[in-house]
């Protein structure tokens, strides 16, 4: 599609490459979504267990309820991000 008015940027990733710390299972940061016309790549996926700010906040912490999410029967982690404008 067109290219996005916006550099969202993926917070999980960026506390990950801050903070030195492993996702928490095998395949956790993989594409999990194909959108239509593309496929698990770079350009044509999408992850659900993302959160994305633009440059207008700073990523102050974050937290990832996987295994929680796994033993109440989700697929998907829950997310929660601090962050200040």
């Amino acid at each position: 599609g067109l290219p996005p008015l916006h550099r969202a940027r993926d917070l999980q990733r960026e506390l990950m490459a801050k903070t030195g710390a492993a996702p928490a299972a095998p395949g956790y940061l993989a594409l999990t979504y194909t959108t239509s016309g593309g496929g698990k790549t770079a350009g044509g996926g999408r992850r659900f267990d993302s959160m994305c700010a633009t440059s207008d906040f700073v990523l102050e912490d974050m937290d990832t309820f996987y295994a929680e999410a796994l033993a109440a029967g989700g697929d998907h982690a829950l997310l929660q991000a601090d962050v200040s404008f």
